[in-house]
């Protein structure tokens, strides 16, 4: 039954795109061990590239990339998170979450909430690193103004996840030129194109098959969802503000304290513009 707050993604165990536990384990390998051991610029390619429009993405050669092709993040080299010439943040990041989240949830199962989460690249590392511990993912919860598009829905207070303009380029154009600050953003943003949002939220759904996978357009339908029905939409423990341009760590913690189970972790990381800084870091709830 449709809801007016999100879009479910998840998908079914026997799709024919879901890979088997074999190619599963392989992409954790390629993921997962690709740590700081790459210290030169050429060696950080093989895994991750340069797309045409300028953000990090999978190396087509990689055997991942039959996976997670769409999967992305944003290539702003000024960024103290940028992975071609920092990767120990986003890597660090990473393992740091998915330790402290296995030693508190073990035995567990995980309903992960992520804000700002774009094109996903970060978030599913996390997902693989977490899965790769034995936890057993059982929802993944996705907030960003992108997903607006992921089904040519345009709206402001509700959306209605019937609607049947599918992939509506010109709303979302109309949308985000007021939010293209500099060349950096815009080569971002046109890099998040409709289809490429909903392709890349499909790849991850299809990794984690029989995993619930629920979208949400804004903070707002995500918080409503809570509110109205939290047995359903609220209750995670394990909430990550990842590199999340222009949401702001008050209104991450704000979201996290509605949604987050008593004792479950909120981690941060805060790239501060193109400041070349970043902020790391775990935060129990409450």
């Amino acid at each position: 039954m449709a809801n007016p707050w999100c879009f479910d993604f998840s998908a079914a165990e026997s799709s024919s795109v879901t890979p088997t536990a074999e190619q599963r384990a392989q992409v954790h390998r390629v993921l997962l061990n690709s740590r700081v051991s790459n210290h030169g610029i050429s060696a950080r390619f093989k895994l991750h590239t340069i797309s045409s429009t300028g953000h990090v993405q999978i190396s087509p050669s990689s055997p991942a990339s039959a996976w997670i092709s769409q999967l992305a993040e944003c290539g702003d080299w000024r960024c103290g998170c940028y992975r071609l010439t920092r990767p120990e943040v986003r890597c660090g990041f990473r393992d740091f979450a998915a330790n402290k989240t296995f030693e508190t949830l073990a035995g567990k199962s995980v309903r992960y909430a992520s804000i700002g989460s774009g094109l996903l690249l970060l978030d599913f590392e996390i997902l693989c690193a977490l899965a790769e511990r034995g936890l057993r993912i059982e929802r993944i919860s996705l907030i960003d103004t992108c997903y607006r598009y992921a089904h040519g829905v345009v709206g402001d207070a509700r959306i209605d996840p019937t609607d049947g303009n599918a992939y509506s380029q010109a709303g979302f154009e109309e949308y985000y030129k007021p939010l293209l600050h500099d060349k950096w953003a815009q080569q971002w943003e046109n890099a998040l194109q409709p289809a490429q949002v909903a392709d890349a939220i499909s790849q991850v759904a299809h990794f984690f098959p029989s995993t619930k996978v629920l979208v949400f357009p804004s903070i707002d339908h995500f918080r409503e969802a809570c509110t109205v029905q939290p047995s359903v939409f609220g209750g995670s423990n394990c909430f990550v503000h990842a590199d999340a341009g222009g949401v702001s760590r008050e209104a991450s913690r704000d979201i996290a304290g509605l949604s987050l189970e008593c004792g479950g972790l909120a981690f941060f990381l805060e790239n501060q513009g193109h400041h070349a800084q970043n902020d790391l870091g775990p935060e129990p709830w409450p």
